[in-house]
């Protein structure tokens, strides 16, 4: 059974904190990523997450020898460097349906209110952000096709991103 779908405590090991924050119309947004498990990734990737609050109790003082050895972080071995040149030449960020599902405020000449440069970029960074990566050619184009699914933007990615 998949933790998140209840109500009761369970364990989860965050490791290697990431700190980042971004600009939206409604002022900064900052986030966190970690580092988990595959077992642990796949209950997120398992459960609608929408809106989801996580209230934790969290305890630091180094590493654990005992969590280190229980739960060993696996490498990123594949990556989507193919599919995301594909989405990048597809002008998918630069739909107007995909920059309001990311919250961009448009002006008439194109340009995101309350962001630094062209919309098209900061829609590449923001869907980075919002997936967790740090590069969309570590994206898993199922993962991007959920997201876009999710917000009703999933008719303008290119063709490998739907038979994902």
């Amino acid at each position: 059974m998949n933790p998140l779908e209840g109500t009761d405590a369970f364990p989860l090991t965050f490791a290697n904190p990431n700190p980042s924050s971004s600009k939206t119309r409604n002022g900064p947004v900052y986030r966190v990523s970690f580092e988990l498990t595959q077992e642990e990734w796949q209950y997120f990737m398992d459960t609608d997450t929408a809106g989801m609050v996580i209230d934790a109790m969290c305890m630091t003082g180094g590493v654990s020898p005992d969590i280190t050895d229980t739960v060993p972080i696996p490498p990123l071995t594949q990556t989507y460097g193919d599919e995301a040149a594909k989405l990048k030449l597809s002008g998918f960020c630069e739909r107007r349906d995909v920059w309001k599902a990311l919250g961009f405020g448009l002006t008439p000449c194109g340009e995101g209110e309350g962001y630094d440069g062209p919309v098209s970029q900061n829609c590449w960074d923001t869907i980075k952000a919002t997936l967790g990566y740090d590069s969309m050619r570590d994206v898993p184009p199922k993962e991007l096709r959920r997201w876009a699914e999710k917000n009703q933007v999933q008719h303008f990615l290119p063709e490998c991103y739907k038979t994902a």
